[in-house]
């Protein structure tokens, strides 16, 4: 989601100054200079890139839209200002996912339900910038009493109330979140002085990203009955098609692999996953249960890329072991920094949104040999 607020900052500047912006997607973190040439369409340095891998935002900003806000020659815009915060935090939490209807989980998943996955990241990006820019609209153009007050907005209301939209959002955050969301919005004002922001319009802006607030933010905006009904038909449908995906991948029984990790009852799985939603499924099953033995999964994709993650449930070190892969098959591999300094971590060949990367030629007693040999299990919890 930060990518979407980060590039469409660059959009609006740029529009302003007669810039036609083009959005393109990388599948690689880092990307090449071809990829650069590609994009740059013959006016060389004209690609901008809003995240480039593990180089994040020049090295000096928490989110993508923290750099392009701060790089951005417009100032005084309040939205803009509440979102750096917000977007900081869920660019290292993700926690706007746990939102329901949340469309910054959707973004994440929709393009999977598509079988060319190149439409439907394209049309997702559509569909998410629609949204975002909802945030930014004018929402005088209606009472929201009259959505069930007037008779005529039958269908509109039927399709509400089936959002079960909670009325208070900023009250279901995790506690922990709540505090951490606070955190931020201190840090950007003792770093931004003149942007005052306060936690309570944060928390406003809360609703934008689930699918209720949209719908609520479109029909004060003014659209049309037909609008709306169109546009909130083609994310539940998207949302209904995800989420049979992600029920037929739980009603698998999922081959794992399993090897002891030295000196305790913990151990490592190794899943070949065919598609995004069993990978997922694998992910919640095995590493974020609670009872499960797994303290490390390793996930091969069908490009032969693979993504090693650890367990929340476990305290094990895997800086030593990701570094020793990294010198073996140097630009192939990428460590999630986000998880680094938290009770996970992650270190990736390939993902599914980076299919670009040479795919790891590590056997699998290879993998568990690196773990055994380099990293450190500390137990449970």
């Amino acid at each position: 989601m930060d990518k979407y607020v980060a590039a469409l900052r660059h959009i609006m500047d740029g529009n302003r100054a007669g810039v036609d912006y083009r959005v393109m997607f990388c599948n690689r973190n880092m990307p090449t200079r071809d990829d650069l040439q590609r994009w740059d369409a013959g006016v060389p340095g004209s690609c901008v890139l809003v995240d480039t891998g593990a180089q994040k935002y020049h090295g000096r900003y928490p989110s993508a839209t923290e750099a392009e806000r701060d790089a951005s020659q417009t100032h005084g815009t309040r939205i803009w200002d509440r979102l750096v915060p917000l977007m900081n935090l869920q660019n290292g939490s993700g926690f706007l996912k746990c939102l329901p209807n949340a469309i910054a989980g959707l973004v994440r998943e929709i393009p999977h339900t598509y079988p060319d996955r190149e439409i439907g990241q394209t049309m997702t990006w559509v569909y998410g910038m629609k949204a975002l820019r909802a945030i930014f609209r004018p929402q005088n153009q209606r009472k929201w009493a009259s959505l069930h007050a007037d008779p005529a907005n039958a269908r509109l209301a039927t399709m509400y109330d089936g959002f079960r939209q909670p009325a208070n959002l900023a009250a279901r955050l995790d506690p922990a979140i709540q505090v951490a969301l606070a955190h931020e919005v201190s840090a950007v004002n003792e770093k931004y002085p003149y942007m005052a922001v306060k936690l309570e319009d944060v928390y406003d802006l809360l609703d934008g990203f689930t699918l209720g607030g949209y719908f609520r933010r479109m029909y004060l905006a003014g659209d049309a009955e037909g609008e709306i009904l169109r546009v909130m038909s083609w994310w539940l449908d998207r949302s209904k098609a995800a989420e049979a995906m992600l029920n037929e991948a739980r009603g698998m029984d999922l081959e794992v692999k399993r090897f002891p990790i030295k000196g305790s009852n913990a151990e490592i799985g190794i899943f070949s996953a065919s598609d995004y939603f069993e990978a997922k499924h694998f992910g919640y099953a095995y590493l974020g249960n609670r009872k499960s033995t797994l303290a490390v999964g390793i996930v091969r994709m069908p490009t032969g890329g693979v993504v090693i993650m650890t367990s929340r449930n476990h305290t094990i070190n895997l800086n030593k072991a990701f570094s020793a892969l990294a010198r073996r098959e140097p630009g192939q591999w990428y460590l999630e920094g986000r998880f680094a300094k938290g009770r996970t971590a992650m270190a990736m060949n390939q993902s599914w949104q980076f299919t670009g990367v040479e795919a790891s030629s590590f056997t699998d007693a290879e993998l568990v040999s690196a773990i055994n040999t380099l990293g450190k299990y500390l137990g449970r919890g």
